[in-house]
């Protein structure tokens, strides 16, 4: 008798356990955010220079609709990726990028280093950056956020160069009205 009931508990902890991780996974998926930035051709050699991407909204009701959550119910937003990819000039590449780094603010929060690579790859037009690995999650939750970008340049550069900004963050959220 008391192995049948060890069995049967034990099935039910199986059971609930394997439930449970299935129900959280209903919330937990990728959001894309892009945005793009402008290195004008008068920036100087050797200077560290900031750039700020516009406001990114962080409107993406639809996206956490369609995952059963919404952003207030963010449990934890975590950087997966974030890549550069030079969209003009035509023919372009990164070589007068010597280093890179990204911050991210948002009202009321403190700034904070998410992203980097040092050194720039030469000879492509696209890289990805190492990664923190914080969670960002009071960042998410805000209406509006800011990513600062700030770089160093090796090469004086003739043109302006414009960059997409390709992030994908994890996130993880509570079901609604769970």
């Amino acid at each position: 008798m008391i192995f049948k009931s060890i069995f049967f508990v034990s099935v039910f902890l199986v059971i609930n356990l394997v439930s449970c991780k299935k129900l959280d996974e209903l919330t937990q998926f990728d959001l894309s955010v892009d945005s793009e930035v402008v290195i004008r051709s008068s920036f100087p050699v050797h200077v560290p220079f900031e750039i700020f991407t516009p406001e990114i909204n962080t409107a993406s009701e639809t996206e956490f609709q369609n995952n059963n959550t919404k952003k207030e119910l963010v449990e934890k937003a975590v950087l997966k990726q974030i890549t550069f990819q030079l969209k003009s000039p035509s023919g372009g590449n990164f070589n007068f990028l010597n280093s890179i780094e990204l911050y991210i603010q948002a009202e009321g929060l403190a700034e904070r280093k998410i992203a980097w690579k040092q050194p720039v790859p030469e000879n492509t037009n696209t890289f990805t950056c190492d990664i923190a690995g914080e969670d960002l999650k009071d960042y998410i939750r805000k209406d509006k956020f800011k990513i600062k970008v700030v770089t160093r340049t090796d090469q004086l550069i003739t043109t302006d160069h414009v960059i997409q900004i390709n992030t994908v963050l994890f996130i993880d959220a509570k079901i609604l009205g769970l």
